[in-house]
């Protein structure tokens, strides 16, 4: 078994529970591909040194590759061959609806990558987010007659589920973190097969984060999670203010990056907390687990 992974974008700093499985994946022997729909944003370099390198390396990254157009000529004349015209007509159809791209030069040099998995011995294609990664699983899938699968975590579940009727009834199965949400994709898709639900609770290593010593000192409060409302950063630094009202001493570290980071600022200056809260932008896992420790 060889498995491709299909992304909107790789690697990404907050999703270390994709990273996990792929390490995991590879610890138990089976190969892992990567093809990412996205370049990584600048914020996430630090995760090429955090065992993943070899990953990124391998990745296949759609918006930076160019491959000669005999090759894009001769991937999708097997393709088409072996899917038929319709099933090919749709997984185009399906991508340039999902505004992935549009147009069939584009959607040409798009689909050679689905040859190109398969040729490197992918016998399997998963997606994490039933976003636009898991179209182009399903898209790949079939062109290539691979089977996909797709884990379905929040984000995709509840705030947007515009593709889970789409993607979620041909998949060979369908994962997600909770019985919660078995039950609402259920609700929400009744097509999808029951018994191709999976519940993998997400999980942590906790070797990895172990305290060095009890600490004497001012209270240590750490925030570690990307700067967007269903954080509650707002309200961490509504009880630092608190706390500091209460002459507690304390100091607050928070690690993240987001479209928040601005008005966090603010609030902080506005209570006077910048002697005891700080706000360290996106970090690298080693980091993290430092500042933890």
């Amino acid at each position: 078994m060889r498995i491709g992974y299909i992304l909107k974008s790789f690697p990404v700093l907050s999703q270390t529970f994709v990273l996990n499985e792929m390490r995991t994946l590879e610890a138990l022997g089976v190969p892992v591909e990567v093809f990412s729909v996205l370049l990584p944003g600048l914020e996430n370099g630090g995760l090429q040194h955090d065992g993943v390198g070899h990953l990124v390396e391998r990745a296949i990254y759609w918006q930076r590759e160019r491959r000669p157009r005999w090759r894009v000529g001769r991937a999708n004349a097997a393709l088409l061959a072996r899917s038929g015209r319709q099933a090919y007509a749709n997984a185009r159809q399906a991508i340039e609806e999902a505004r992935i791209l549009q147009g069939q030069r584009a959607f040409a040099r798009f689909a050679a990558w689905a040859y190109e998995l398969r040729r490197r011995g992918v016998t399997h294609l998963h997606a994490h987010f039933a976003t636009e990664g898991a179209v182009v699983a399903r898209a790949f899938a079939a062109l290539t007659g691979l089977p996909y699968s797709v884990t379905v975590h929040a984000y995709d579940l509840f705030l947007h589920p515009d593709t889970l009727a789409a993607v979620l009834p041909d998949a060979a199965f369908v994962v997600t973190v909770s019985h919660y949400n078995e039950d609402y994709i259920l609700d929400l898709c009744p097509d999808v097969d029951p018994a191709r639900i999976r519940v993998l609770h997400p999980w942590v290593d906790v070797k990895k984060f172990a305290p060095v010593s009890l600490l004497e000192g001012p209270l240590r409060v750490l925030s570690v999670g990307r700067l967007v409302e269903k954080k509650g950063h707002a309200y961490l630094i509504e009880a630092c203010r608190l706390l500091r009202e209460q002459d507690v001493d304390f100091t607050c570290r928070i690690i993240g990056e987001g479209p928040l980071r601005e008005e966090l600022e603010t609030r902080i200056a506005e209570y006077g907390l910048q002697d005891h809260v700080r706000l360290l932008g996106a970090q690298p896992h080693a980091v993290v687990r430092q500042a933890l420790s």
